[in-house]
């Protein structure tokens, strides 16, 4: 039976463990993830690079084709830059420590990857960590990485060196085509990619409603070609929704995968749809024109005289007067014919009435009663 001082030991160990155990566990949540690393231990300007790819043989690399996600550590890099940020590039060459160092070589051209970092935000002094993916338009072959002051072109820490080159296998993203890109349900499509890692069997192939999402088919481990190309068929379920759905691709091997944006499958019918007949368009006929009467010899005299252009005021003036007198000349001719047969018509209509009464067998003689006097 334990006597009452040796629980107050035990009371007062475990007082101990739990007061230790709390601080280490403080101490282990406040503080900062470190960089680790060759290039983080050292006090030369050096960038890691974090992953090895490893082929189904064994073999061992670090590259990939563009859009690849590369994951580095700096270090070396001195307590005078920690706060300062430093962006990453990509120069064609290769400066590897220990075994070709050459920090000039940041210096030359190079590609911006469009990340930055800060120098000792992670908690060891001359230090930082970053993640991009390989920018496109490298050319095939081994590439470095390195720092340079944000802003400028300047390397940090006057150049820098890199543990091993990136082999850049392709200028290009990874890509996919399908073809046909519309299928009905239980029938079969076939997806070819190119710009893959060459001779590469990790190729995982999803047709999905989007990039993510619980695949409608699915092929693993398609082999690439030493071109980086490949081709697998696909049969899409027969109790598969009619819809549109995203066709993608990504390695096993290599944090790397196709376009998210496409090229994407419909599911449906693959009857073409008729194309709509044209309606008759009604059609008005449009009026004859009808002819103008012929106009006469002296009309069109006087339309030519009221046409022509004139030439000055007392030009035109005499001409509308000389007009004018015509047409009361011709009107005044019209009214005395008109007065003159009036007259005519008025005489023999008084002939007309008169009775003559002459005697039988009476001479010729104006005295005689009967005959009127004139």
């Amino acid at each position: 039976m334990k006597t009452p001082v040796a629980f107050a030991r035990y009371w007062v160990v475990g007082i101990l463990a739990c007061a230790l155990a709390l601080v280490g566990g403080v101490t282990l949540m406040s503080s900062p993830a470190r960089a680790s690393g060759i290039c983080a231990q050292g006090s030369t300007p050096c960038i890691e690079l974090q992953r090895n790819f490893s082929y189904p043989d064994g073999t061992t690399f670090i590259g990939g084709p563009a859009g690849t996600q590369v994951n580095v550590i700096g270090g070396g890099f001195g307590a005078s830059l920690d706060g300062k940020t430093i962006s990453l590039g990509v120069v064609k060459g290769e400066d590897i420590l220990g075994v070709d160092p050459n920090p000039a070589l940041c210096s030359h051209a190079h590609v911006n990857t469009g990340v930055t970092a800060v120098v000792g935000a992670k908690g060891t002094s001359g230090s930082f960590m970053a993640s991009f993916n390989w920018p496109t338009g490298t050319s095939v072959g081994n590439w470095s990485i390195c720092a340079y002051l944000a802003g400028t072109n300047t390397p940090a820490a006057g150049g820098n060196t890199d543990n091993a080159a990136f082999y850049s296998s392709s200028p290009y993203v990874p890509k996919v085509s399908v073809s046909p890109t519309t299928v009905e349900p239980g029938g079969s499509v076939t997806v070819t990619g190119a710009g893959w890692l060459p001779a590469e069997n990790s190729i995982v192939v999803y047709i999905a409603p989007c990039k993510g999402c619980t695949p409608i088919a699915r092929y693993g481990n398609a082999a690439s070609a030493s071109n980086g190309g490949f081709s697998v068929p696909l049969t899409i379920p027969a109790n598969t929704k009619l819809g549109r759905y995203l066709v993608w691709a990504g390695s096993s091997a290599i944090p790397v995968s196709s376009s998210s944006s496409g090229p994407h499958l419909m599911v449906g019918s693959a009857a073409p749809i008729p194309a709509a007949t044209p309606k008759p368009t009604a059609t008005t006929p449009m009026p004859t024109a009808t002819p103008l009467p012929e106009t006469t010899a002296t009309a069109r005299s006087v339309l030519a005289v009221a046409d022509k252009p004139q030439t000055g005021s007392g030009e035109g003036l005499a001409l509308y007067l000389g007009l004018g007198g015509l047409l009361a000349l011709a009107a005044a001719a019209g009214s005395l014919i008109y007065l003159l047969r009036r007259r005519r018509a008025a005489i023999g209509s008084a002939a007309a009435s008169m009775s003559w009464n002459i005697p039988q067998g009476a001479p010729d003689d104006p005295t005689e009663p009967g005959m009127p006097t004139l």
